[in-house]
């Protein structure tokens, strides 16, 4: 492959990163202060709002117990790599994703997914679960307990 070609194919790969990087949370809240919200949003890290559906936020807090609606920080980030899922974030999180999915609450969850598992994530909470790809080459932080 000659230089130039791969110079072009490289800047594209760059320029891709960058704005799938913009699109990633720039800050987490915890579901009750969403709830708490008139329009519930974080700041994504190019500067622009992504706002959750207000349906969406109140079915997750019907599905976990109400002292955890402080803990769980918000939006879910699930990361595809290769032919797995894995949630990203910190034990709270993992936690009521794994009481949402398995009607279970365990001490340590188990942060992979399986294909259906994402597959319900995304269908019953569009809003709050944000996938990307190999989270090191996109940014996306985990949230700070």
């Amino acid at each position: 492959m000659s230089s130039k070609l791969f110079s072009s194919i490289y800047k594209k790969y760059l320029r891709d990163t960058q704005i799938i990087t913009g699109l990633m949370p720039a800050e987490y809240k915890s579901l009750l202060e969403l709830l708490r919200e008139r329009k519930p949003s974080i700041r994504l890290r190019d500067g622009s709002n992504h706002l959750f559906s207000r349906e969406e936020l109140e079915k997750m807090a019907s599905e976990i117990p109400w002292y955890m609606h402080s803990l769980v920080k918000l939006p879910v980030i699930v990361v595809k790599e290769g032919n797995s899922y894995r949630l990203v974030g910190d034990r709270w999180g993992l936690r009521a994703v794994q009481l949402i999915l398995k009607g279970e609450l365990k001490f340590t969850p188990s942060p992979t997914l399986s294909q259906g598992d994402v597959e319900r994530l995304v269908r019953d909470y569009r809003s709050i679960v944000f996938i990307t790809i190999r989270r090191e080459e996109q940014g996306a932080e985990e949230p700070r307990e």
